[in-house]
Parts: C-alpha cells; structure tokens; sequence
C-alpha cells in the first residue's frame, strides 16, 4: 500500500518541549546575572518571562494546550 502525505489539523499535532539539563555550561553567566546556577531554560534573558515561557507560548499556538508535554 503506497503511503500518502497526511495533512495536519491543530487538533492532531502535539509538541515536545525538552527542558533537561543542570546549567553548567552557563552557570558563570547565570550566576553573574541571577546570582546563582540556573538552567537556562528558567532564565529570564529577553524580558521578564524564561526562556520555558517564551517555548511554552509558542507550543501552544502550534498544538495547542493540551498537547504539549515536557
């Protein structure tokens, strides 16, 4: 049976947001920043918001609330 191109509706799409790891790449720079070790993803670099927010958001707008998972 040929496979055939499947288009996509909001409702079927999910989103996978990784958010692992400890920080220690730029842990000099979240420590001069923060004043302490922080994995990037839960830095606030642009704004106010982390960078987990800003993903968040756009995950969202992709899939939709409920299917995004981190």
């Amino acid at each position: 049976m040929p496979m055939t191109r499947r288009s996509y509706h909001m409702g079927e799409r999910w989103s996978i947001i990784l958010a692992g790891g400890e920080g220690s790449r730029l842990s000099d720079l979240t420590v001069h920043r923060f004043g302490e070790r922080r994995p990037k993803q839960y830095c606030s670099f642009l704004g106010r918001r982390t960078m987990f927010e800003h993903t968040l958001e756009r995950a969202i707008g992709f899939s939709g609330r409920q299917r995004v998972v981190t």
